[in-house]
This record gives structure tokens, sequence and C-alpha cells, in this order.
């Protein structure tokens, strides 16, 4: 399963600090593969690779959302899972 997560805020802390909770939070589950910010630093992204049959879509986004709440990312961080977008708020 793909998924892809975007802020459109600065973040509250490194790329670093989200991959390495997005990581802890999968565990053997799943991998971040990439991630980045855009120009203006106002943006970012985290790809993330799941293992096929061993989440589902709502255990994505909770896992997800609770990085998204304990690290006090941006609201409005969106979470696209294979094409389809859930807004996190």
């Amino acid at each position: 399963m793909d998924v892809f997560i975007y802020t459109y805020e600065p973040l509250p802390c490194g790329l670093d600090e989200v991959e390495d909770a997005l990581e802890a939070a999968l565990g053997d589950r799943g991998r971040v593969t990439g991630g980045g910010t855009g120009i203006s630093d106002a943006r970012s992204n985290f790809d993330l690779l799941i293992k096929d049959g061993v989440l589902s879509e709502e255990q994505v986004l909770s896992l997800v959302r609770q990085v998204v709440l304990d690290l006090d990312l941006p609201k409005g961080t969106m979470v696209d899972i294979n094409g389809k977008e859930h807004l996190l708020d």
C-alpha cells in the first residue's frame, strides 16, 4: 500500500523526527521510503510503503493521525492512500 503524507505549513520539528516517529509506529509492517520539504520549507511530504495485507486503510489513518497529534504537526495534514485523499484536522 502506497501512502503519501503532505503538510502545508512549516513543521514544528525536523523531518528526521517525523520520519523516525512514523518508522517506530509502523514497526515491521512498513517503512518510510522518502520525505522532503518544498522550496519555501512551508510544505513537507513523507512517502510510506506498507506491506500488502498487513494494515487496513483505517488502521493506517489511525497510525498516521496519532503521529500527527503526538508531534503537533500542522492542521490540515493530508494523507493519500492509494490515490484516495484523507484530510486530518
